[in-house]
């Protein structure tokens, strides 16, 4: 070859390159090989004419070796990227794309060109293309990750519901170079979700009409038997009565649920004496159980903007939660104390307690703990959730103190007027911070 490259450059003149060109030398008693850059250049005399060809020879060998670890490297990369059932992209720092795996290529039928000249934000669902763009620049602006559900058209032009998941690579100085973004396909799951809220719904609906007959008729037969003096078979009724209402309470929380997952819970808010509120909700749910002392102690506090009947639910959901997982003890402590910028209740019970692992999830959709003694206790494990989502609401703050066999204490901050919350929280943290249900105060 090198014969070759000297009588081509000596006929024609023009010069010739060569990049890291691997050559074995018998050097030290054994065959090694070594990496060269060369360079082959035509000499000529005064005339123009070739007298010959200059050949420099440059060793490159470490940089090489490392040039093809590199390319090994990126290679798998390629291959683990392909292989992977998620959808990969890399983008520079200001979001343009220079990789798709081939997953993405496969889904959406078209090339890295394509996709490349404004294909990606082509599939987007034009619902969610706005709001993927506001956040986006969001994400770019703040350095956080961007997280959100939303849907792209395939190759039969299908839109598909996706959970995109994108995170900000910086370098030394801090500056984001490039975003890595993995998108992974989750129709089933929104099918899934959808079946079981309209499942939900139905059922709700359903069972109410006959809910609604049945405590009717139990209101009769107490007023009958009242007149007849039948106070035996009276409390019989009256127990039955409260089993109803708890009942009706379930199917409240079923619908509630059902609202909050398709955001169309109503709030209708205004002022309203948080002391007061929890006063009458403390009586309400003392008169319905005779098993349980509540005991309350108020702070003098301030008036709250926000909807006083979704935060009764709130305060009557933590008490019967105390009482449920209290059955060997008699108290129940209600508390209230003005925060700086805000109010905040507690709820104390000292029954069974939480151990640790649970913490976490006592606030999730469905989660109901699953130790032998605590697995026997009703509900369906949407109370919590429907509580925190309505202290979100109220930009507030719900917690957990618990030591499993000591009791548990559940917390609720919330500001004055949530509506003053925008960048900061109003107990000095973030919006954000605020609302992590695992959050220490």
């Amino acid at each position: 070859e090198f014969i070759n490259l000297l009588e081509k450059v000596y006929e024609t003149g023009e010069s010739t390159f060569s990049y890291e060109i691997p050559m074995q030398f018998f050097k030290e008693g054994k065959m090694q090989l070594r990496y060269y850059n060369f360079v082959y250049q035509a000499q000529k005399n005064l005339k123009d004419e070739i007298t010959g060809v200059a050949v420099i020879a440059n060793e490159v060998t470490s940089q090489a070796l490392l040039n093809l670890a590199v390319k090994a490297s990126e290679e798998r990369f390629r291959m683990l990227s392909d292989l992977m059932p998620a959808k990969i992209i890399c983008t520079n720092g200001s979001g343009d794309i220079y990789y798709h795996n081939k997953n993405w290529l496969d889904f959406a039928g078209m090339t890295l060109a394509e996709i490349k000249l404004d294909g990606f934000y082509k599939l987007m669902h034009p619902d969610e293309l706005d709001e993927y763009q506001s956040r986006f620049s969001e994400a770019a602006a703040t350095g956080n990750n961007l997280e959100m559900e939303m849907r792209f058209m395939n190759r039969t032009s299908e839109y598909i519901w996706h959970l995109t998941l994108a995170t900000p690579v910086r370098d030394s100085t801090g500056k984001i170079f490039m975003w890595i973004g993995v998108t992974t396909e989750i129709q089933k799951i929104k099918e899934e979700e959808r079946l079981k809220d309209n499942f939900i719904a139905l059922a709700s609906h359903e069972l109410r009409t006959p809910l609604t007959s049945i405590k009717g008729f139990c209101q009769v037969l107490e007023l009958m038997l009242v007149e007849k003096g039948d106070k035996g078979t009276q409390a019989i009724v009256v127990r039955m009565s409260r089993q109803i209402e708890k009942l009706g309470m379930l199917i409240v929380d079923l619908l509630d649920f059902k609202k909050i997952k398709t955001g169309i819970l109503p709030y209708y808010e205004d002022w309203f004496d948080f002391n007061e509120l929890v006063t009458e909700t403390v009586a309400d749910s003392q008169t319905a159980i005779s098993s349980h002392q509540i005991e309350l102690q108020l702070e003098p506090g301030e008036p709250v903007f926000g909807d006083k009947q979704r935060f009764a639910q709130v305060v009557a959901n933590l008490i019967s939660n105390a009482i449920k997982y209290s059955p060997n003890e008699t108290r129940i402590m209600v508390t209230t104390t003005r925060q700086k910028q805000g109010m905040q209740l507690s709820v104390a019970d000292f029954g069974i307690g939480i151990s640790a692992p649970s913490l976490q999830k006592v606030f999730e959709e469905f989660y109901r703990i699953s130790t032998p003694l605590q697995s026997t206790f009703p509900g369906l494990g949407i109370g919590l959730y429907i509580s925190s989502e309505i202290i979100k609401r109220f930009k507030g703050r719900l917690w957990v103190e618990s030591t499993a066999d000591h009791g548990s204490v559940f917390f609720v901050q919330i500001p004055f007027d949530k509506r003053g919350v925008v960048e900061k929280g109003e107990f000095g943290e973030s919006v954000d911070s605020i609302l992590l249900l695992d959050d220490q105060p």
